[in-house]
């Protein structure tokens, strides 16, 4: 969920009646056992086996810089450090997708 937008309000839930996960781009990166740290996922499975969350909504926004960034071939890297570059790359099978498609316009 980005931080433009506001969970509570949209499903007209009060306090503690969400879970809500917030990150760059809203991925979701693929399932890795590999014993390394994994917030994304963590908090998944925290909300789905501990607190028995039910439904999982994605929710985005149009314009997203991120998402943006990572179609464009052309783009400056979002930033010089080590860990948006790494986390966006997360889009690279889906961004190939979308831009061999031809019902897809930029």
């Amino acid at each position: 969920c980005d931080s433009r937008s506001a969970p509570e309000a949209i499903f007209d839930a009060g306090p503690g009646e969400l879970f809500v996960l917030r990150n760059v781009g809203n991925l979701v990166p693929p399932y890795e056992p590999d014993g390394e740290f994994h917030s994304t996922s963590a908090a998944l499975e925290f909300a789905v086996q501990s607190l028995k969350v039910k439904n999982i909504v994605v929710m985005g926004h149009g314009r997203c810089g991120g998402i943006r960034a990572a179609l464009d071939p052309n783009s400056a890297p979002l930033s010089p450090g080590d860990f948006i570059g790494k986390w966006m790359s997360l889009i690279a099978p889906a961004a190939e997708t979308v831009s061999a498609s031809t019902f897809m316009t930029a």
